[in-house]
């Protein structure tokens, strides 16, 4: 389970700043939520017996928050199998989200992603929140299919 169907998405929105992340070429930064870009988590985390997610990408897509670079995250292919370091981001209870780097993501108030030491760094919220229609389907068609995780898939 690498997050390809996913269970949810949603926006990334800065507390502190109140505004979105969206994608700027191949990085990202803030900037009002009506244009926000659409996230959800991914990529198979091996701590938690190769289950979703080890990072976050962006939705319908394949890329990935890549390396945390002075300029914030860089969008990369997703590795799937939560493998490449430079991907693995995990969102915490508080909203901070931590970088295997040891850094958090952070954010300027004019609108510039960066790491941070997660003792000043940004807090997120998942805002607008929604379950994607091919989760859905997926999920209709299991229940009336009566499908099993189990069974083979040949």
């Amino acid at each position: 389970d690498g997050g390809l169907l996913p269970a949810q998405a949603f926006f990334l929105k800065s507390m502190e700043v109140g505004r979105c992340v969206v994608r700027a070429g191949n990085a990202f930064r803030l900037s009002g939520c009506d244009h926000a870009t659409v996230f959800h988590l991914a990529n198979q985390d091996e701590h938690k017996g190769f289950k979703c997610c080890s990072g976050i990408r962006q939705w319908n897509t394949l890329d990935c928050f890549d390396r945390l670079d002075g300029t914030g995250p860089l969008a990369y292919f997703c590795d799937l199998t939560g493998k490449n370091l430079n991907q693995q981001y995990h969102m915490d209870e508080a909203g901070l989200i931590h970088h295997s780097s040891g850094k958090c993501l952070g954010a300027s108030k004019m609108g510039a992603l960066m790491p941070q030491p997660c003792d000043k760094a940004t807090h997120w919220e998942k805002v607008n929140i929604f379950k994607p229609e091919e989760t859905e389907l997926y999920e209709k068609a299991v229940e009336k299919y009566q499908l099993t995780s189990d069974m083979p898939d040949n």
